[in-house]
């Protein structure tokens, strides 16, 4: 269980928060079906302490902390795996379903206004740079700059800490850095927030849910899934949750910018396209 999690997460406070996570701790077996109501009625404060409790943790709802916090596993509701003797029928009802799961969990997760928000920061955006430390998050920082690049939007990536250190010594303001951190503690990532905010510069990022340093200093933090123990099935919920927020970022600021949008989308399928070849008889 997560009794260190509770206390490992807040700093400074107040004696009402402190009764409500010693509560917490002392009764995590007992609080999974437990409301915002009960709990405060058990710990003698006031319903919103509790709601602003969960919020300061850094969860959506109150919902999703005891969902957190009770579990073994963190989304464990998101629990299929794959058994290497099953049939591929059975492999894509799990993954389809599972799918859907984590989805339906980044949806609740991340809020339209949220979403919206981020939207309209890189829509006014003079550049935006993209980074990621980790072998699957430059792949996932490649995946979104090429699709800001074919919507029309100026932006860069690298995965050299060396070139991603002199872009952000250029940031300027009126430009935008999106970090792909799932912990939200990697020294470089946040340096590199920290740089970016003395420059004015707007700071989105995609961290876990856990409360953590990155998502404190940025403008928007957009949540992913989170596992505690990886395996082949959930290294893919983890990817495509990530993928998922990306996506909706992209079609989010086509809709703020679609006639730009279109014109650039198509420009980049003419340069593509192979030119005709008339067939040999």
């Amino acid at each position: 269980m997560k009794n260190t999690f509770i206390y490992g997460a807040l700093t400074n406070m107040t004696s009402a928060e402190d009764k409500i996570a010693k509560y917490i701790s002392e009764n995590i077996d007992n609080i999974a079906d437990l409301t915002s109501t009960k709990l405060a009625d058990e710990v003698g404060v006031s319903q919103s302490t509790v709601i602003k409790f969960s919020q300061k943790l850094g969860y959506p709802t109150y919902k999703r902390m005891i969902l957190d916090i009770t579990s073994d596993q963190p989304d464990d509701d998101l629990n299929d795996e794959l058994d290497y003797t099953e049939s591929t029928s059975t492999t894509i009802s799990k993954l389809q379903q599972s799918y859907n799961k984590v989805f339906a969990l980044v949806a609740q997760l991340n809020p339209a206004t949220s979403i919206e928000k981020a939207a309209n920061i890189i829509d006014n955006s003079n550049c935006v740079k993209v980074f990621a430390y980790n072998a699957r998050e430059n792949y996932l920082a490649h995946y979104f700059y090429n699709e800001l690049l074919r919507i029309g939007i100026q932006s860069f990536v690298s995965e050299s800490i060396t070139e991603m250190t002199a872009q952000v010594a250029l940031l300027k303001k009126g430009d935008t850095i999106v970090i792909l951190s799932k912990s939200g503690e990697s020294r470089e990532m946040l340096n590199f927030a920290k740089i970016a905010k003395k420059k004015e510069v707007n700071i989105i990022s995609i961290t876990r849910t856990q409360k953590n340093q990155l998502s404190k200093i940025s403008d928007v933090n957009l949540k992913t899934v989170e596992y505690k123990d990886r395996t082949i099935f959930r290294e893919r919920l983890v990817t495509e949750s990530f993928l998922f927020l990306l996506d909706l970022l992209i079609l989010s600021v086509v809709k703020l910018r679609p006639e730009i949008a279109e014109k650039s989308i198509n420009k980049n399928r003419l340069y593509t396209k192979p030119a005709y070849v008339e067939p040999n008889d």
